[in-house]
C-alpha cells in the first residue's frame, strides 16, 4: 500500500467533466484511498469551505491530517493515490511548482459547463441525478 492517507474529493455533480472524473477515480481507486463527495449534497461537518469556492475548483481533504489541497494540487493528491496514475504525480507537481499546471487547471475549471438546477427537461438535458 502506498504511504498516502485517505482523502475526500469534493466534486460538482452538476458538471459533466467532474462526473466523468468521479467515475474514473472510482474505476481506478484499487486501494480505496479516495472518498468522493458531491458539493451539491449536505457538506455539514465535512469541509469548512464556502460553496462558492467549491464551485470554482476541486478540493481534497486529507482525512489523516485535515490538510486541504485545491485545484492542480488536488489533482496531484488524487494521482498519488491511484496506482495506475502515480507516474503522473511528479509531472503534475512540477507543473504546479512552475505555475503552468495551475494556469491550465484554472482555465479548464473556468470554462467548464455545469447544468443548472431546474433548467432542463427530459428532452433537452442528459443530466441524471446520482
Amino acid at each position: 500500500m502506498n504511504g498516502f492517507g485517505k482523502i475526500v474529493v469534493f466534486y460538482d455533480s452538476w458538471c459533466p467533466i467532474c462526473k466523468n472524473v468521479k467515475i474514473n477515480i472510482g474505476r481506478f481507486d484499487w486501494l480505496h484511498l479516495i472518498e468522493l463527495q458531491s458539493i451539491r449534497e449536505n457538506l455539514e461537518g465535512t469541509i469548512n469551505v464556502p460553496l462558492e469556492k467549491l464551485e470554482k475548483e476541486m478540493y481534497c481533504l486529507n482525512k489523516k491530517n485535515n490538510h486541504i489541497t485545491v485545484g492542480i494540487e488536488a489533482i496531484a493528491s488524487i494521482t498519488a493515490r491511484l496506482p495506475l496514475f502515480m507516474i503522473l504525480w511528479l509531472p503534475i507537481k512540477l507543473s504546479s511548482l512552475l505555475g503552468i499546471g495551475s494556469c491550465i487547471y484554472k482555465y479548464i475549471a473556468r470554462t467548464r459547463k455545469i447544468i443548472p438546477v431546474n433548467n432542463c427537461d427530459s428532452s433537452s438535458c442528459v443530466y441524471k441525478k446520482e
